[in-house]
Parts: structure tokens; sequence; C-alpha cells
């Protein structure tokens, strides 16, 4: 069968095309904030089971909610019109904020839905963290939550590389997702994501611990990342070095092993390629579809930058600041990358290899990180209106005026709670 009569394929770019938004509508940003559920006086993880686990918070929460999802009598998501709650693997909570034109409103958003679950939490003992490694509970004693599709994904990720169970179940991340407004609008913020990816990746370092030691390399997330199972997280590679399209991101999504069927109870090797060669998938099977790749910079309906760790709420609200004044208006941000060799994949992961050993300090043709991120950060100030610059300032002060980054201070608020590093 030729590839453009498969039904899988025709469907994902028919999902992708039905995300452009109209020139007429508001750029508007999408906020997803992972947090660690943990003790507040360990800090060890707390698990989904049990009278003060997971669930039992969910549960508690269910009734201010429209949405509830169960399997059998147990939570596993909420939602209402602002926010869904969502768990990941080993039960880092997820608050998934709408899309919003205006970052006070995602603030608002936030706020309130720290106002709902502070104080279940704080009478149970609990609290929420925001690190992009667990401080202390290391992955062989953290328990899966009870959903197939992470079991069956765990099982998959053991036989495609070193840190599968190290990404679902020890992580957590920051991401922001923004609107793209045609397929040629789409190519060019895709690339800018994939390029910047070095720095906006160092600038939310958020990691100073990896099971439970002190973890002295930088940006652990894209480590962990690049030893997954690079046939459905490696698409960034192929944005930058060839022919980014709607037709190749859907080929993309479609071609790798699904894990597990939408619907069913067990995994499975093929492909939504061949699932769905002869037979038009619906509008949720799509979306599981591609739901199942995890490039860092990921296409649905809108696209996601995935590339951050789980960051404290002012400072993850710094950075969707930034992320607005750099993709709002994406000429000045195109404009100083073409100034640096910073263009193909292997450019990427040579910046990405001397950050990794160097932090700040690292230089790219003999520019360090720093000074680039602090000229970032002036292209996106410059596209800020006055109020929007005033969230900017949080991380913009740490990192370029402080030269520090959050796992500095993060790591510095541990060693006060206990010894941990």
């Amino acid at each position: 069968m030729n590839k453009s009569e498969n039904k899988a394929i025709a469907a994902a770019k028919a999902y992708i095309e039905g995300g452009i938004k109209s020139q007429y509508e508001k750029f508007s940003l999408g906020l997803e904030l992972e947090h660690f559920l943990v003790d507040a006086k360990t800090l060890r993880s707390i698990e989904y089971f049990g009278e003060n686990g997971v669930a039992a918070v969910m549960e508690e929460l269910s009734p201010h909610f429209e949405t509830v999802v169960r399997k059998d009598e147990f939570v596993l998501a909420l939602g209402n019109d602002d926010y869904t709650i969502t768990l990941e693997p080993a039960a880092q909570l997820e608050i998934s904020i709408r899309p919003c034109s205006d970052i006070a409103e995602i603030v608002r958003i936030y706020k309130d839905f720290r106002c709902l679950i502070d104080p279940v939490l704080n009478k149970r003992g609990l609290k929420l963290i925001n690190l992009g490694y667990h401080p202390v509970s290391k992955v062989d004693d953290l328990p899966l939550i009870p959903k197939d599709r992470y079991k069956f994904m765990y099982n998959h990720f053991a036989k495609t590389g070193r840190y599968g169970k190290n990404m679902m179940k020890g992580t957590a991340a920051t991401q922001v997702s923004i609107d793209y407004y045609s397929e040629k609008d789409f190519i060019k913020k895709y690339k800018i994501a994939c390029r910047l990816s070095p720095f906006l990746s160092l600038l939310s370092d958020n990691a100073p611990v990896f099971e439970g030691a002190e973890n002295k390399e930088f940006i652990l997330r894209t480590k962990l990342w690049r030893d997954v199972d690079t046939a459905r997280t490696d698409y960034c590679g192929f944005a930058c070095d060839a022919g980014i399209s709607f037709d190749s991101y859907a080929d993309f999504v479609t071609a790798s092993p699904l894990i597990v069927e939408y619907g069913e109870t067990g995994c499975t090797t093929k492909s939504a390629q061949e699932i769905y060669a002869d037979e038009e998938p619906a509008q949720e099977e799509v979306r599981h579809i591609f739901s199942m790749s995890f490039p860092t910079v990921r296409l649905k309906t809108y696209i996601e930058i995935r590339y951050a760790d789980s960051l404290s709420p002012d400072l993850a609200v710094s950075y969707v600041a930034l992320i607005k004044g750099l993709f709002e208006n994406t000429e000045d941000i195109e404009s100083y990358l073409n100034t640096l060799p910073i263009s193909t994949l292997e450019d990427i992961k040579n910046a990405e290899n001397e950050i990794m050993k160097k932090g700040l300090s690292a230089e790219i043709s003999g520019i360090t990180a720093t000074d680039i991120i602090k000229k970032v950060f002036s292209v996106a100030e410059k596209n800020l209106n006055a109020g929007e610059r005033e969230y900017l300032k949080p991380l913009k002060k740490l990192v370029c005026e402080e030269k520090r980054l959050p796992r500095e201070t993060a790591a510095t608020r541990l060693k006060e709670c206990c010894s941990l590093v």
C-alpha cells in the first residue's frame, strides 16, 4: 500500500491540520507542571494506595470536579473547565492548565489549584515539591500506579534503553504548549524550539539529586531522554536535518511500535500504520497514537516544548513568560539563532555535551552559555509588554544576574530540611 493511502497517516495529518489556529486568534500558551507528592518531613514519595496515598488525596478532591476518571473504584484523573489533574507513572501529580493568552490567567488558575489541594495535603502531612528528579526515593522503590499503559511502557522501555524507568518514575517536568497558524509557522517554531533546546534545558535545570545522591552533571533530563527509546524520541534530529512537514511528522508518530493499542489490555509490537492501514482510527485513537511518541518538542494540535525540569511555581511562570516572548513573534529569536552554529542535530548534541560538563560556563564557538542565555532573555523581554516582563524577572535574575541555576537554590532548600545532598 502507498503511504499516502494509509489510514493512520491520513488521520494523523488531519489531526495536525485541525490544530491550525486562525490568524485572528490570540497567541495562547498551556502549562503542564508536574509535582512530586511527598511526606512533608522525610520528602519520601507517597504511593498511590493506602490511607494517606495519592488515591485517597484524589478521592477527597473529586467532589470539586466535573470530570472524574476512575479505574475500578480508584481516581486516576480529575478535570474542570480550567485545568486537569493527572498522574504520571509513579504518581507524580500533574496539573494541565488550559491554553491562555494572558499569563495572569495561568497564574490565577494555578493559585486556585493550590488553594484547593494544599489544605488536603497539609492535614495529611504531605506536600508538593517541584524538582527535575526525586530528591530521596529511588526508582526501584517506586511502584507504578494501576494504569495498564504505564505497565506496558515500562516493560517496553526496559528493552530499548538504559533510562526508561528513571524517566518514567524519577522525573518531573515543566511543559509549555504554543499555537501554530500554518504549516510554515509550525516548521519555523519547531526548528527554533529544537535549536534552543540546549540553552532552555540549562536555564531550567532543577535536578540537584539523582537516585538519592548529588547529581554533578548538568541537564540530567536531556541525558536520560537520550537513552530511552530513540525510535520515538528523535524527531528533533529529523526536523533539523531533513524535510520537516506535517506529512513527515504524521509518518513519524504512526511508524513506531504503538506499545499498547487504544482500549486494549495487552501490548503490541505493531505500528499505527499496521493497525490502521485500512480502517480509519477514531479521534480518541488518534490522540492515543500521538501520546505514544516523546520527542523533545512534540506536535499535537499545538507544539509542546518538553525539555524543562519541574520548576517552582514562580520560576515556572517565569519560564512561560520566556516562551511567550520567544515564540509569539519568532523573527528576533530566529535572527539571533542564525548567528550561532546551532542548526543541525550534530550541532545541538555537541552543545548539549559541552553544557552537560560545564553548565553556564560551557562555550559554543567561543560564546559562553551564559551569554547566549542572556541574549535569549533580552529577545524575549523585547517582545513582552510591561506586565509580562514582570513575570520574566525571577528566572532572569537567577540565571543572568546571579549566574545560578534553579538546581542550586533547590539544593540549598534540601540541605536546610534534611541531609540529602
